[in-house]
Order: structure tokens, then C-alpha cells, then sequence
């Protein structure tokens, strides 16, 4: 079998290009020939093939991975062609949360959501999660039969960040909260930066730092004017985007990875901060609840938020609860997005 791995967008530092660029490596390293073929892609070793190269070596004893995170203008070119076909589901961010500060991402995701339906003619569909598997599933008029349904995580154990060990606490002389991700509306960082304020208004020493590329100028302002508005200029810090040694230097210092999305359909950042030994407080109603399970202190909203995260403030006990509960979760999530796993998945049996 040859495995053809497509994506729009294959751009190393992406999750979604991340999860192909090592899918792609560790499945040649258990033996089985993949290609890697995207519309745009960011230089690096790994070799992008063109989609007409994809069309033209296609085979019908081939495997087809549809890796779908956007509008993909080929899908139906690529549900056309002879061979087997397994789709990837990231999911989509729900368009009434882009609506206000971003109608372009809100535009091209109403299009991705109305191709859902054409996913069932694959032979198998495998999710990031339940979570987004469900929210595949009911969209669909004729969902497929539970043996074409699989759940693995977008991730590798193989990426650079797994590699690392469990880190020591740090003593910070005050509270390091981070956030992890896209400066993007739907992540809610208003919220980070009111519960953050919320604590500092009681008197305790606690920090944010943001980081993630913020390429939503009007939102990004949006926040540095919140950040003005509270006097937090000395609690709240925008880092940006940083390379992956800035960021595990980032977990290692911080006290707790701070969730405030309104959609996630995994969050890596949850299953990181757990494999090294950070606690997690997050915002319900999302697939990062179900990544972190019980070793995640959860919330509604910004009081709620701020509740749980001055808990962690004040018991360093809890903290240490959190760990340990952590680290034996995402170990579970790692055995699950064994290469393993995925030859299991990718056979036609």
C-alpha cells in the first residue's frame, strides 16, 4: 500500500501541518511508502507534492488521507479518485464565532461546513477527537457504520516537545499564567486577561503571558486596549509567536496553561502542559475539557475562572494533585496516537 497524505495548507509550526509533516515520517519508518501532496506549503526537508502530482499517482491499491481542517475547493476531485479513501477530521470553527471580528475565516468556514456531508462517501473517518466526532456524525444524513469510526489524536509522540521530560515546579516569586496558541477571537483572550485582572485586583501576584501569532490586527488591539484599560501593563505580556525551544522554556517556567476558548476541537496545549507536568484550567464545552478530563480544573465563565485559578494560587497541594493526574492521562493520549494505532486504522480490514 501507498499512503497519500492531502492537505490544503502543509506549513511546519501549524498543528495541521505539524500532524502530516510527522504522520507522514513515522508511518515511512514502520514501512509504509507516503507522500505528502498540499495546494501551499512553507519550505522544508519534507518534500509537498504538487495535487496534479496526486492525481497522476494515484492507484486504486493506494490509500488516500484527506486531512481536513478548511474549504478544500478538490475535494471532489479527490472523492473521485479509485482508491480508498480515509478522511482526517480537525474540525471547523463554528462561523457565528468569526462573524465579528473576522468574516474572510467566517466565509471560507461556512464552505468547509457544507462539505461535512461529502466526508461519509470515505471508507473510513477518523477524528482528533469525540468531541469532533460527534459534531462530524450530526451533520451527516447517513452516517457511516461505527466500524469506519475512529478517534486519534493530532499529534505524534515523536514531535519535538513529547520528547521532553518531566519538568521540576519552578519558584516564581509570582504566579505565571500562560496561554498557548492563535490570537484569534474564538480563543476568548478577553477572558484570560479578565481573570488575570481579577486576581490582581485581590492582591495577588500573578502574571500572563500570551503567546501565539496574532494576525488579527483589529483584535489584537482590541486586547492591548482591554490590557490599558485595567492598568495591567505590568501582569499581561504579548509575546507573539515563538520558536518550539521558546516554548518549552515557556511551559517550564509557568505555573498553569489557561484555556479560554470557545472552540477546540483537541488543544494540543492541554496535552503538552499535562506530558510536562503544568496544571490546566479551562473553559468548558469544548474538546480541551475532554483532552484534560478530571486532571483539568474547569469553568463557565470569568468569575468562575478566576475561582479556579486562585485555587491553584492558594493550594500548591492541588497543583501537585493535577500533575500527577496529568502526566497519567497524557500518557494515555500519546499510546493512542501510536504509529501503531494508525496502521490498525489505515488497513482495510
Amino acid at each position: 500500500m501507498k499512503l497519500h497524505i492531502v492537505s490544503p495548507d502543509i506549513r511546519e509550526g501549524d498543528a495541521v501541518g505539524n500532524h502530516c509533516i510527522y504522520l507522514a515520517k513515522g508511518l515511512r519508518a514502520a514501512g509504509i511508502e507516503t507522500a505528502l501532496y498540499a495546494q501551499r506549503h512553507s519550505p522544508m526537508e519534507e518534500p509537498v507534492l504538487s495535487l496534479q502530482d496526486l492525481m497522476t499517482n494515484c492507484r486504486a491499491e493506494d490509500t488516500l488521507l484527506i486531512s481536513f481542517s478548511t474549504y478544500q475547493p478538490q475535494l471532489p476531485a479527490l472523492l473521485r479518485l479509485p482508491c480508498r479513501k480515509v478522511v482526517y477530521f480537525h474540525g471547523v470553527t463554528p462561523v457565528e464565532l468569526l462573524l465579528d471580528h473576522d468574516p474572510v475565516a467566517a466565509y471560507w468556514s461556512s464552505k468547509a461546513l457544507l462539505q461535512l456531508p461529502q466526508l461519509a462517501l470515505c471508507d473510513k473517518l477518523i477524528a482528533n477527537s469525540q468531541w469532533n466526532l460527534d459534531d462530524l456524525l450530526g451533520r451527516m444524513a447517513h452516517p457511516p457504520a461505527p466500524e469506519q469510526l475512529a478517534v486519534i489524536p493530532p499529534v505524534t509522540s515523536d514531535l519535538p516537545i513529547f520528547q521532553q521530560a518531566h519538568r521540576e515546579p519552578p519558584d516564581n516569586a509570582v504566579f505565571e499564567v500562560i496561554v498557548v496558541g492563535r490570537v484569534a477571537p474564538h480563543k476568548k483572550i478577553e477572558w484570560a486577561i479578565d481573570i488575570v485582572g481579577t486576581l490582581v485586583s485581590k492582591g495577588y501576584g500573578v502574571h500572563l503571558k500570551i503567546i501565539g501569532s496574532a494576525l488579527n490586527l483589529d483584535y489584537l488591539a482590541m486586547l492591548q486596549a482591554a490590557v490599558k484599560t485595567q492598568h495591567l501593563e505590568n501582569h499581561v505580556q504579548m509575546v507573539g509567536q515563538v520558536s518550539q525551544a521558546a516554548l518549552h522554556q515557556a511551559f517550564q517556567q509557568a505555573d498553569a496553561l489557561l484555556i479560554t476558548s470557545e472552540h477546540e476541537g483537541f488543544c494540543i496545549p492541554v496535552l503538552e502542559a499535562m506530558h510536562l507536568g503544568l496544571p490546566t484550567v479551562i473553559r468548558s464545552g469544548t474538546a480541551a475539557s475532554e483532552v484534560a478530563g478530571d486532571a483539568g480544573l474547569g469553568f463557565s465563565n470569568i468569575s468562575e475562572g478566576a475561582g479556579a485559578l486562585e485555587r491553584l494560587v492558594q493550594d500548591k497541594t492541588l497543583g501537585r494533585t493535577m500533575v500527577k493526574s496529568g502526566a497519567q492521562r497524557a500518557k494515555k493520549w500519546l499510546e493512542n496516537a501510536s504509529i501503531h494505532h494508525w496502521l490498525n486504522q489505515l488497513s482495510e480490514s
